[in-house]
């Protein structure tokens, strides 16, 4: 008897389950935790930071979860034809769709690490700000 779908489906539903459960654990514990993460710093007041919804953080939320949605369906149909033992088709064009897939999040990954290097002495002077001191020789 060869597997079939219900091989693969299980095997994705599987892995869909146990990359999920960890979200829900975050969900459950901290409610707000969505909603911190579905918004932006505008600015800190009294020590607290003041939260506004970002729609761009909420498009990418959209779209990576319909990305997700089709990968796991490349992912279940390369998964079938493995158990059926019937060869792939060629691959190149779903490389090809999978690297442009991933370009959709280069400029938040640019951002994010534009934001982690930035340096505390490359930040400009606000117009309130003493000039720097000069050294005397």
């Amino acid at each position: 008897m060869v597997p079939s779908f219900g091989l693969a489906f299980g095997v994705m539903l599987l892995i869909f389950s146990s990359l999920i459960y960890p979200v829900v654990r975050m969900l459950r514990s901290d409610p707000s935790f969505l909603k911190k993460a579905l918004s932006e710093v505008l600015d800190c007041r009294e020590g607290e930071p003041v939260l506004v919804p970002s729609s761009s953080r909420l498009i990418a939320l959209a779209g990576l979860i319909v990305i997700l949605a089709v990968d796991g369906g490349i992912a279940t149909v390369i998964l079938r034809r493995l158990a059926e033992g019937t060869p792939l088709p060629e691959l190149d064009k779903v490389n090809y769709f999978l690297i442009c897939q991933a370009g959709l999040f280069a400029p938040y990954a640019v951002a994010k690490l534009a934001e982690v290097i930035r340096l505390p002495f490359l930040k400009k002077a606000s117009a309130g700000d003493p000039p720097p001191a000069q050294k005397n020789q």
